[in-house]
Order: structure tokens, then sequence, then C-alpha cells
């Protein structure tokens, strides 16, 4: 594969996990807003559980697709996906913290 295209999936993929991220703090945000209460015994538990299931998405939306590859014996397009979703994920997060800042 040309590294245009590893590039753009690892891209793609980073977009992904930044904007399944940005749902889940626009969903707690709406959530805190809605019920006042203190969250008890249960919304820690429903926390603990969006963690976990939180880490198993971002987790597939990372590491699916370069082991995918990598038991395809093209070890070297996994690491350089793997590669170019970090970088990209980094950027965004860089970004995003620049115009936050900046939006202050």
């Amino acid at each position: 594969m040309k590294k245009n295209k590893l590039f753009l999936i690892g891209f793609l993929q980073a977009l992904a996990v930044v904007s399944y991220c940005g749902f889940v703090g626009w969903l707690l945000n709406f959530l805190s807003q809605v019920f006042i209460a203190e969250p008890g015994f249960w919304g820690t538990v429903l926390m603990l559980s969006l963690l976990v299931v939180s880490a198993a998405i971002t987790g597939s939306l990372v590491f699916v697709c370069p082991a995918y590859l990598a038991l395809k014996q093209r070890l070297k397009e996994a690491i350089l996906i793997l590669f170019f979703t970090s970088i990209s994920l980094f950027s965004l997060i860089f970004i995003l913290a620049i115009v936050l800042f900046l939006g202050k």
C-alpha cells in the first residue's frame, strides 16, 4: 500500500477516536445537567462501565486494522498505520487544545 493511503487510514482512525470522545463528553455534560443529584453507587457503576466500553471502542478503532495486517504478515504496513494513527491523534488533540485555549 502507498504511504498516502496508510496515512489516510491512520488519520481517519484518529478522527474517529476524537469524534467518539467528543460524543461521550457531550453526553456526560448533558447528563450532568439533567441529573443534578450525586451519582451514588449506581452512577459509579455506570461510569466505570462506560470507561470499560469506551476503552474497548477506542482500542478497536486504533488496533483492529494494524492487528489484522500483522496477522496477514504485513507488519511494516501495520506499524506505519499505528504510527500514523498515533501522530494524527496527538496532532488533533494539540490543535483542539490550542483552539480551546485561544477561545477563552
